[in-house]
């Protein structure tokens, strides 16, 4: 069953699949349960990402608290892997930039500041 946690510009679409067997008797289907932590259909939107994103990696929020946070604003349920996924997404799509900020550092001139006011007698 698909799984899309935003519609732009982070797509996740993460496939669970389930088994399931059909008697050749009376033809009744029976399918394995969904594994614990595995909420299908769930939508965030990009801006709820960014703030999950922003608040586990600068927050150090974990990632049960997330989904705590998620419930408590708006019974929202999610995974603990969609998280995880949601994190890797967001990092690999700033590492570019990350990587070109570095390099563009790296040829800039030192800037010494010792805090002091700006007007010194």
């Amino acid at each position: 069953m698909p799984r899309f946690l935003s519609a732009y510009p982070f797509l996740l679409r993460t496939t669970y699949q389930t088994q399931s067997c059909q008697c050749l008797e009376c033809g009744a289907v029976v399918r394995e349960e969904q594994a614990l932590g595995i909420f299908p259909g769930q939508d965030l939107s990009v801006n709820l990402q960014a703030l999950l994103v922003w608040l586990g990696n600068y927050g150090h929020i974990s990632y049960a608290k997330l989904q705590e946070l998620l419930w408590e604003l708006g019974a929202i349920e999610v995974g603990v892997g969609a998280l995880q996924k949601t994190n890797q997404r967001v990092a690999a799509a700033v590492e570019p930039a990350i990587n070109a900020l570095w390099e563009w550092a790296q040829d800039q001139s030192n800037v010494h500041v010792d805090g002091s006011p700006e007007f010194m007698v």
